[in-house]
């Protein structure tokens, strides 16, 4: 029978002759191990888990299995004639083994994550959707570096950087440059907010970075919501130190812009510029000063030097993760 889809295709060895039980059994834990890995990644396990919860399943094992599994589920296996009685019970365990807890807490978290569905539905445009690691998702659910007692998810935004945008009017997604992504949030923000909105970027940064520093891979930004503890009133060089005690690096301008406009599009918060102004060096440097994003009064952005500062209360620094991170 024909897979679900192309992402599900658990049928590894399709039209191969199988030689020996030694083989066939390796290769059936390829295809089962195969499923389940695709499955997860495709259906989200919060998802599942309310599918499951709804149906009324407590984790016993046994039985008829296709009474433990929801529709959905039930219709990526149905596609899949290799998966044997041992199999089914094994994922029932690997579901079943999801408590609500962990449930509620994956659901706050993919639903804080700002993707491709985020980018359609804020700013209109389309673009390529990227599947969340899995570690990324652990990483979250760590105690923050910041504060203990919450999860890290608390002290972080995670937005998806798109290597490319397309909106209606374009015939080919066009690359995510500075120059690119300022025309369509300024679009939108002036929309939202009328002759009030008023943002800027300082014309030499644009020279230099507006086109010529696309996004080469898309990637997730994980940055924290607010600056670091102790970076504010201190110079570079000593915020780029207190930032990597706490694992962090230095943002980079069109990152670090584009998850604070559109965490502030999703939210209506940010707490880089409103009470009290605040903005974050980042790495780029123009005429010996090193770059800043910030916000100006409810809706402004601003992408700067304010070279007429080096050490200040309002110039701090957000913690960027690596790309490597994940």
């Amino acid at each position: 029978m024909e897979p679900l889809s192309p992402h599900l295709n658990t049928n590894q060895n399709q039209g191969v002759p199988i030689k020996n039980a030694k083989a066939e059994e390796e290769a059936r834990k390829a295809r089962l191990n195969n499923f389940k890995e695709n499955l997860f990644k495709i259906k989200t396990s919060q998802y599942i888990r309310d599918k499951l919860t709804e149906k009324g399943i407590t984790g016993k094992s046994g039985g008829n299995y296709f009474d433990k599994f929801p529709s959905d589920v039930l219709g990526i296996i149905i596609k899949d004639p290799h998966l044997t009685h041992k199999d089914l019970g094994q994922l029932s365990v690997a579901i079943n083994a999801c408590n609500a807890s962990e449930a509620l807490e994956e659901g706050k978290i993919m639903a804080s994550i700002i993707g491709a569905e985020e980018y359609k539905r804020l700013l209109n445009v389309e673009v390529d959707d990227l599947p969340i690691p899995r570690e990324l998702i652990e990483y979250l659910k760590r105690p923050s570096v910041i504060d203990p007692k919450v999860p890290t998810m608390a002290k972080t935004m995670v937005v998806l950087i798109p290597k490319t945008m397309k909106t209606k009017d374009d015939e080919v997604p066009k690359p995510t440059t500075l120059n690119s992504y300022r025309e369509m949030i300024e679009k939108v923000m002036k929309e939202k907010f009328g002759s009030d909105f008023d943002g800027y970027i300082y014309d030499p940064i644009l020279e230099l970075y507006g086109e010529d520093k696309a996004i080469e891979e898309s990637f997730y930004l994980v940055m924290t919501t607010e600056v670091l503890p102790g970076t504010p009133n201190q110079p570079y060089p000593k915020q780029l130190e207190i930032a990597q005690k706490y694992g962090y690096e230095a943002p980079s301008i069109l990152p670090a812009l584009i998850g604070i406009t559109m965490r502030f599009l999703k939210t209506g918060v940010t707490h880089y510029g409103q009470e009290p102004i605040m903005y974050t060096r980042c790495k780029e440097a123009v005429n010996g000063y090193q770059t800043v994003v910030g916000w100006v009064g409810a809706s402004d952005f601003n992408v700067d030097i304010l070279n007429y500062f080096d050490n200040c209360a309002s110039i701090g620094l957000a913690g960027a993760g690596q790309r490597s991170f994940f």
